[in-house]
């Protein structure tokens, strides 16, 4: 097996250690025949000394240093993805690290087009939080026989990639926009005729300040309306939408209103964006209150959404609490 891993690198100095250290670790528990691997260090034009840290891997034959003007993560999983001439592609970021035993699970299995697996969660000091089990059961399958895929977490990280696949169709990250992943995920993940699903774990997640879902600029969080357009758009073209209108509906109710909703709630209770949330919300999915996966929602999730959708301000302020 050929695999590639790309690291996503800007500014992450004090990460770059901890992740490259897990996979010389993991590459060294795996037989060299086995696996044969490429580690693509792609530096961002990061303004701090992550670029000095990367030459100190060097030495290393496997790990390939690219230096690059800052393009944003987009510009690096795009360019990941041309730069990639292994079997697969397993594209992750750097504050994160990958499982001891990642590689000698990845080469004894028969992947395929699209590979899910299942991850642990750490805080930000290395404390594990929860392991997520997202993947009950291991098949070969497609979202047309299981739509419920396109609801899982919608990081690349969650994903190793065929290549050739990924070259056939071509889809492209959207360029200098928050929530990449997301929009990438939702259209590649459509166009697999064969995803397979693991039970084994092989991606340890930290939770960072540097996410997404931490960012304090307000106007920035308005580019999850393009994203959610340029979706659509994607879906309409292939004449899907009303087949997984559902699954796209209720992905926005999920990223509007629990998560960003509630993150800019916390910052700033009455920035003007809340309320374009709930209409963008309203205007695209009239109907959104009934939509079938509500029901499976936890009780305070349920509560939160009655909340904002009424504008129960109290009940909102001890959720964002209860809710952390």
């Amino acid at each position: 097996m050929n695999l590639t891993i790309s690291i996503a690198i800007y500014n992450g100095s004090q990460y770059i250690k901890r992740c490259l250290d897990s996979i010389i670790l993991a590459y060294r528990k795996v037989n060299p025949e086995d696996i044969q691997l490429t580690v693509l260090a792609i530096n961002d034009g990061s303004k701090d000394d992550s670029l000095d840290i990367l030459k100190n891997y060097s030495n290393h034959e496997f790990i390939k240093i690219i230096d690059k003007q800052n393009g944003g993560l987009s510009s690096v999983r795009n360019l990941s993805m041309d730069l990639c001439d292994t079997d697969y592609l397993w594209m992750i970021d750097v504050d994160d690290e990958i499982e001891e035993n990642s590689l000698v699970i990845l080469s004894r299995l028969r992947l395929g087009e699209i590979n899910i697996f299942n991850y642990r969660t750490f805080d930000s000091l290395g404390n594990f939080k929860f392991h997520n089990k997202c993947v009950k059961a291991e098949q070969k399958t497609t979202i047309y026989e299981n739509k419920e895929f396109l609801l899982f977490d919608t990081a690349s990280w969650h994903y190793v990639f065929k290549t050739t696949f990924l070259k056939q169709k071509g889809i492209q990250f959207l360029n200098n926009k928050l929530y990449e992943d997301f929009n990438w995920n939702l259209k590649i993940l459509k166009e697999a005729n064969e995803i397979c699903t693991f039970k084994e774990s092989i991606y340890k997640y930290y939770l960072t300040d540097g996410s997404i879902m931490r960012n304090q600029n307000l106007e920035r969080r308005k580019e999850i309306f393009e994203v959610f357009d340029d979706i659509q758009s994607f879906y309409e073209q292939t004449g899907e939408l009303e087949e997984f209108k559902n699954e796209l509906e209720y992905w926005a109710i999920y990223n509007l209103l629990y998560v960003n909703y509630m993150d800019v709630f916390r910052i700033n209770s009455k920035a003007p964006i809340l309320k374009e949330y709930l209409e963008y919300l309203n205007s695209k999915y009239p109907d959104w209150q009934k939509n079938e996966y509500l029901k499976n929602l936890s009780f305070k999730r349920k509560i939160l959404i009655y909340s904002i959708k009424y504008q129960i301000k109290p009940i909102l302020s001890l959720m964002t609490r209860v809710l952390g």
